[in-house]
């Protein structure tokens, strides 16, 4: 059991770094920030953010 918490912690901090790690998305949202309005640069992210947390669930199951 414990060994199984262990290995549920480390996927967590990997998913959590893969997270915060800057990649194609930072263009992404950056470009619809500067383009559009802040609103949508805010909402790109959260999106973003929704479907790799959501990704990284399901891969966790």
């Amino acid at each position: 059991m414990e060994q199984e918490y262990n290995h549920l912690i480390a996927f967590a901090f990997a998913a959590l770094l893969m997270k915060i790690s800057p990649g194609p998305s930072l263009l992404f949202v950056s470009a619809r920030g500067v383009l559009q309005r802040k609103s949508a640069g805010a909402l790109s992210a959260f999106g973003l953010a929704t479907g790799s947390a959501f990704h990284a669930i399901l891969a966790g199951i």
